[in-house]
């Protein structure tokens, strides 16, 4: 091979090379931007005292056990906090909306004290992620419920409720219930364990899927379906 040609070909490969290495550096510089970019701010709000939480079209919602209550709002770091719109009457809690526009990314932590008892859902998403307690009930509307509680943290419901209509979805993972009640119209129920009771009753093609309990008593109308399993649903 001519010398012109070896020269001519190791130019090119050291070009080929100095290509790599910015481009290897532009995106290591877009990462660690975009990286700096995610990282969230919280603003805490107190809330007064309540027994019942009402919520309307509210997403990104969880739910978190607490010796007072507040709520955390996060955003991103250049993002303005939205000031929530919030009331209570007869015991009751009413969160509204915003009053300014509300950023794209958005996260909300409800920090409840032990004495809830009624959380009321329209068109809402909402997640319970730690939250011991006697009884709890449930009213959703157009709504989804997730319950994400871990055996290690001590999460238990001695008495649930829940009653849903018109699309609702319940998911419950991993937790400790001695009794759950489900009154399910056009709406689907999934329990991922096996509590000690389970009783409710299924309407306008509603849907409960749950591992076998020790102790049962469901109806459901002929549009409706109760699926129970021997182990962990899938």
């Amino acid at each position: 091979m001519k010398t012109s040609k070896i020269i001519f070909i190791s130019l090119l490969s050291f070009i080929a090379l100095i290509i790599l290495a910015a481009t290897l550096s532009v995106r290591l510089t877009e990462q660690k931007k975009s990286e700096s970019d995610n990282i969230l701010k919280t603003i805490k709000t107190p809330l007064p005292e309540f027994s019942v939480l009402d919520l309307d079209m509210f997403y990104n919602i969880t739910l978190r056990e607490s010796t007072s209550n507040y709520i955390d709002l996060s955003v991103l770091k250049d993002s303005p906090v939205p000031k929530l719109n919030y009331y209570v009457k007869n015991d009751t809690l009413h969160i509204m909306n915003f009053q300014n526009p509300v950023p794209s990314i958005l996260f909300i932590t409800i920090h409840i004290a032990p004495g809830l008892q009624t959380i009321q859902l329209k068109n809402s998403d909402f997640l319970v992620a730690k939250y011991s307690t006697k009884k709890l009930s449930f009213i959703l509307d157009n709504s989804k419920l997730n319950f994400i509680l871990d055996y290690k943290e001590n999460n238990s419901v001695n008495n649930l409720n829940i009653t849903a209509k018109n699309l609702s979805f319940i998911t419950l993972y991993s937790m400790d219930i001695d009794s759950a009640n489900f009154v399910l119209r056009n709406s689907t129920a999934v329990l991922k364990f096996a509590p000690k009771y389970l009783g409710g009753n299924l309407t306008a093609g509603s849907k409960l899927n749950t591992v076998q309990p020790c102790e049962i008593s469901l109806k459901s109308d002929s549009t409706s379906k109760i699926i129970i399993s021997e182990k962990r649903v899938p």
